[in-house]
């Protein structure tokens, strides 16, 4: 995201003062990972 910014900035300065920080919602993957789900795949199916 941060770079897709920094990208955009030059023709949209306002694009820089946006905080990439707000734009991503992270409680989702929190929810799947205390829910044990990756850990399951990865006893299944092991880490490539």
């Amino acid at each position: 995201m941060r770079i897709l910014q920094r990208l955009l900035k030059p023709q949209n300065p306002k694009i820089g003062e946006i905080k990439v920080e707000n734009l991503i919602d992270s409680s989702i993957v929190k929810r799947i990972d205390d829910s044990g789900l990756f850990e399951k795949l990865n006893a299944e199916y092991g880490a490539k």
